[in-house]
Parts: structure tokens; sequence; C-alpha cells
């Protein structure tokens, strides 16, 4: 194989690096539309969050050999191999980027893929003596809005759907910090409250962040972000607990999505799911699963 030299993006060369990853992404959007959400705002917008890790692992005669991105919040890592590679040179590449992150004191919480680059980023982590645990969620779909559009709940339930605001970081950041307890546990812990308010800050200056209020309680969230042309992803549903199995994450999924698709011109809606009970609600309101896709947490 071919030497690998790994490139870690800064703001100075973040558009540049987009321009050259873009192409390779787009050959597969839907598989890739977490990284092209985070290409949309290297290319949109003037900063990049102070803690990203951008990593991108070339050789001179194949290119593109893979692609690593990690964002503060949830410590989640999102990663990319090129298909042309075999396992074990693949393991070789990750290894290098991982241990890179570990030098740049980075954490790893969580790793998401496809299910052969999140195994082979695993295994090279494992082979690197990251960490002592491994627990791969199962079941993890990809779920696209199918051609019919979102789909009515079977349950309508009061209240209403708000675009939020800056005036509701502090609330709406404590909700998002119990979400990540409860996906992450123990992992949760090294991460900072602000880290959670500065996330839903740039949510809510992009217009993409929604609430829904039930006798002034804000009582479910959806976030969602731009991908690739008129490509979005929601990247987080989430219900506070003791409003939960009442229909109103259905409801605000359904009133976020219909916004979405008719005033923010959107015609293709990703989701994620991370367990039957998401994945059937999901397609009860018009999703239909397109891949499955593998993550790990990790014990740090």
């Amino acid at each position: 194989m071919a030497a690998i030299e790994l490139e870690l993006v800064t703001y100075d060369d973040a558009k540049a690096f987009a321009a050259d990853v873009r192409p390779f992404l787009e050959q597969a959007p839907e598989r890739y539309s977490g990284l092209l959400s985070l290409l949309e705002d290297l290319e949109t917008y003037d900063t990049l969050p102070s803690t990203c890790f951008l990593g991108l692992a070339t050789t001179a005669s194949e290119g593109i050999a893979a692609i690593a991105c990690q964002l503060s919040l949830w410590h989640g890592v999102q990663v990319v191999a090129n298909e042309r590679y075999g396992d074990d040179e693949v393991i070789d590449i990750f290894k290098i980027i991982s241990d890179t992150m570990r030098q740049e004191r980075m954490n790893i919480a969580m790793v998401w893929g496809t299910d052969r680059d999140a195994n082979l980023f695993a295994h090279a982590m494992q082979e690197s003596s990251w960490a002592t645990g491994y627990r791969k969620f199962r079941n993890v779909h990809l779920h696209q809005l199918g051609e019919a559009g979102i789909l009515t709940p079977e349950h309508l339930v009061p209240g209403s759907m708000e675009l939020a605001t800056i005036d509701d970081v502090q609330e709406l950041a404590r909700d998002y910090r119990h979400l990540a307890a409860e996906v992450l546990g123990a992992a949760s812990t090294s991460m900072k409250p602000e880290e959670f308010e500065n996330s839903l800050k740039h949510w809510i200056g992009r217009n993409m962040a929604y609430k829904y209020v039930y006798h002034g309680h804000t009582v479910a969230l959806v976030t969602a972000a731009r991908c690739t042309g008129n490509l979005c992803q929601i990247n987080c549903v989430f219900t506070v607990p003791c409003y939960r199995n009442r229909g109103f994450g259905a409801m605000l999924l359904y009133e976020a999505v219909s916004h979405l698709t008719m005033e923010r011109d959107f015609t293709n809606v990703l989701v994620r799911s991370t367990d039957d009970v998401t994945s059937r609600c999901y397609l009860q309101l018009g999703f239909e699963v397109v891949a499955l896709l593998a993550g790990y947490l990790i014990q740090i």
C-alpha cells in the first residue's frame, strides 16, 4: 500500500477540504449524509467548532483513503473508508487516524459508519489499546421519507410546534444532556454543559431546531441539518421523559418534517433509529428503511 498522509483540517483549509471531499461523498449521499451536513457548514459558515476534529487520509496514487470527523457533542466519530482498500489496509489507515486523535487528546465515545467502516474502525481502536469495552448498537436503520411524504400521526395531540429561539438554549440543553446520558451512559459525564448549549445555538441559528409546547412547557425537541442540495437529516428526536408515550414526539416530527418539506423546500429527508420502537414510529409516519448502519458505544 502506498504511504498514507494524514491531514488535520483547520478553518484555514476547511473550504478546500470540503471541495475535495464532496464529490467522493456524493457518490452515496444517503450513506454519508452526516459528513455532507458538516461540509455544508464548512462551505456556509465562517468558523469551525473549536473542538472539531477532521482527518483526511490520502495516498499519492489513490487519492482519498479515509475520512474521520468528530464534534465535541457526544464525542461521536463518523468514519468513511475508500471501498478500493482491503480490510487490513483500512485498519492500518484507521489506526493512524485514531492514534492522531489520541495525540490531540480527543475522546471517542461513539463510532458511526457503514457496517464495514464502523467495524474496522472499532477493530483499529482495539489494536491500539484505546478502550476496554465496546457495545454495538443493534438495529441501527437509516430511514428515508417515502414518495407519499410525511403521514399524519395516528393519534393527534394538543399543543403546537414552534421554532426554537436563542432564549430556549438553556432549557433545551438540559433535555439534550438527558438524551446523551440515555444513549451514552457513563461516557456522557465527560461532556460539559456549554458544549450542548453551543451545539443548540448552531441549530437555532440555522432555524433548524423545533420544539413542541404543551401547556407552556417544552415537551419534545427535533433538530435537523442540510446535507447537500435538497437532502437533510433529522439529527435528534427527543421527548422529555415524563411526557413520553403520549404522541408528542411523533407529532413534533410530523410538524417539523412538514415545515422542512413545504417551507424549506427539502425533497429528501433522512432520520436514523437505534431501536425497534423508534423505527416503527418512523415507518408509521411514512419513512422507509434504506440502509443498515453500525454504531459502537466505547467505554472510556
